[in-house]
């Protein structure tokens, strides 16, 4: 009894202890590695169940996502948490999910360059941006040990070493590399270089080339010339002609025999493009030549045609700012590349000198330089000849006139570099300019205007620069339909310009917003021009109509009158809002006014 009450306590002891240390026990045995595909398109892992601390080896993934690379686990999907390579041996401490890691799938191919005709290829899959061991080379090449992996055929690339560990960014063909053996030796008796074009020679050489220790290819044989491409080799020949030989042909991968050899080797000449392209000023630029193929060493012209007015500027190398030349045309021997040359024109330029067309003027000016296809005014003249008036520029010195003081010309030669000169008219008289129909604005400077037609309409507002005598015909009309600007500091004289006492020449003069019919304009910044000049009418039939609160005679918006004289004639005027017939503007001083005479209605 007492032995069995013993064993009771002790079974009761070991299951309490059982049930208290039952947390423990799921601590050291219940803890699990989940597998997530993360994206995976294909491929089942089952959850691997580790000690707590243990360090274990990781399954081998089974998982595939379509055109990706496996590269690795992470603790985190995006690959922020702790990452483990494939089969990489690790401990845990709790219940972990391992998320698959995915790398864009590149391809690496590997090229046999075995100077086959179809070199046999094999390709390995790699992921972008994960360091991967490339795959150990397994071509073979009789002769020949291999060396290297290389991204050029012939070497000049960048070097890889069988099985070096890179990271790739993107798809990648490597060419192997090869050495020759050096168990066999080969004595080459002579070869001769032939090129087929009979535009370049080289002369023909004997090499008595003592090769031993070197397993002699035709390549060993071939040099590169520039310009020419290898054709053909044949052995077993001594032409050394421009003539091929019929048969004998040597292929590139031939090991070439033993002994002594004779080889001819031919090359024929390279042929290259040239582009041309208009750059700038490419509307002036009709036509450009000599664009095509063109064989190694030919000679090659390029032209432009330039409209009249402008020139070729320069050549130069498309996409670049490399001058290549200024000749037009521009002629060179073609190279070994293909080249693109852009041309670029540019306008003429010229000078305009000026005479002062008699020995007893006095001045000098400068000369002017212009630019085809700009405006410029003409400097204002500078000479001077007691008791006579300037008349303008004519361009011989008897010639009529050609040019007014300060106006504006263009395009006076075609030609780059020419000298105009214009010659100072003088005459006895002050000349008269003619005002003719006119579209838009237009700018009166000192001297004395006209009109020769019944009737004149300039539809913009016409400004008097300097001091302008305004002659109006008998029974012709000067219609001002946007009104005669005449500010601080300018003067307008109106007169007649005829037989009769009064004059029956008619002047109307219609100011725009703000502006006088014949006076100041409206402008924010410039107070001068708000306010009248000095105006004279001395005859003639003048009509004026100041825009909205611009004056009929005087100032515009907020300017004052002037000083405005009416000596004869028949005047009318009528202000704009809040504005004087003769007087100031709305807002503005009244000025001075003087009437002699005439008949004046404001």
């Amino acid at each position: 009894m007492k032995k069995a009450l013993i064993i009771i306590l002790t079974a009761l002891v070991v299951l309490s202890v059982f049930v208290a240390c039952s947390g423990e026990a799921e601590d050291l045995f219940g803890k699990k590695i989940t597998f997530n595909g993360n994206g995976s398109t294909s491929g089942r892992m089952a959850d691997m169940k580790v000690k707590k601390g243990e360090e274990v080896t990781l399954p081998a993934n089974a998982f595939e996502k379509t055109e990706h690379v496996f590269a690795g686990w992470n603790t985190k999907a995006d690959g922020s948490g702790t990452g483990y390579a494939d089969k990489a041996r690790a401990s845990f401490e709790d219940s972990t999910v391992l998320y698959a890691q995915w790398a864009d799938e590149l391809t690496i191919t590997f090229n046999a360059n075995d100077k086959s005709e179809t070199p046999a290829t094999k390709t390995q899959k790699v992921g972008r941006g994960v360091e991967t061991a490339l795959d150990p080379n397994t071509f073979e090449l009789s002769g020949f040990t291999f060396t290297k992996w290389n991204t050029m055929k012939d070497g000049s690339g960048t070097d890889y070493a069988n099985g070096a560990v890179k990271t790739f960014d993107s798809d990648l063909e490597l060419y192997a590399q090869w050495a020759a053996n050096t168990d066999t030796p080969y004595v080459v008796n002579h070869y001769t270089k032939n090129l087929s074009d009979d535009k370049y020679t080289l002369s023909s050489t004997d090499n008595n080339t003592d090769t031993t220790g070197v397993l002699l290819t035709l390549a060993n044989l071939k040099e590169t010339i520039e310009g020419f491409t290898y054709s053909e080799g044949f052995a077993g020949t001594e032409t050394k002609g421009t003539t091929k030989p019929s048969s004998g042909a040597v292929t590139e991968a031939e090991v070439l025999g033993e002994g002594n050899l004779v080889i001819d080797l031919y090359y024929s000449r390279d042929s290259h493009t040239v582009t041309l392209t208009k750059g700038s000023d490419a509307d002036h630029i009709s036509k450009i030549t000599g664009a095509g193929t063109h064989a190694y060493g030919a000679s090659v012209s390029v032209e432009a045609t330039i409209d009249s007015g402008y020139k070729l500027a320069n050549w130069i190398v498309t996409g670049e700012t490399t001058e290549v030349s200024t000749d037009n045309p521009y002629v060179f021997t073609m190279g070994a590349s293909d080249v693109a040359y852009t041309a670029n024109a540019t306008p003429i330029s010229y000078t305009v000198a000026f005479n002062k067309n008699n020995e007893s003027a006095t001045g000098t000016m400068e000369s002017q330089s212009f630019t085809y296809g700009t405006a410029q005014n003409l400097t204002e003249n500078g000479f001077q000849y007691e008791g006579k008036y300037f008349g303008g520029w004519a361009t011989t010195t008897s010639g009529e006139k050609a040019y007014s003081d300060k106006q504006s010309v263009n395009n006076l030669t075609t030609t780059d570099g020419d000298t105009i000169t214009l010659y100072a008219i003088w005459t006895d008289t002050p000349p008269i300019t003619i005002i003719k129909n006119t579209e838009g604005t237009l700018t009166l400077t000192s001297g004395d205007y006209t009109i020769e037609d019944e009737t004149v309409t300039v539809t913009g507002r016409i400004t008097i620069d300097g001091s302008v005598n305004l002659l109006l015909p008998d029974g012709k009309t000067l219609n001002a339909e946007s009104g005669i600007t005449v500010s601080t500091g300018n003067t307008l004289v109106i007169d007649k310009y005829g037989s009769t006492a009064e004059g029956t020449g008619i002047l109307n003069a219609t100011g725009d917003t703000k502006a006088a019919g014949i006076g100041g304009e409206y402008d924010d910044t410039d107070n001068n021009k708000r306010n009248a000049g000095t105006i004279t009418i001395d005859g003639g039939i003048v009509n004026a109509t100041g825009g909205f609160y611009g004056a009929g005679i005087g100032g515009g918006r907020n300017g004052a009158g002037g000083n405005v004289t009416i000596k004869s004639g028949t005047v009318t005027a009528y202000g704009g809002e809040d504005a004087a017939g003769i007087g100031g503007g709305s807002g503005g001083a009244g000025g001075n006014v003087t009437i002699t005479g005439g008949t004046v209605t404001a």
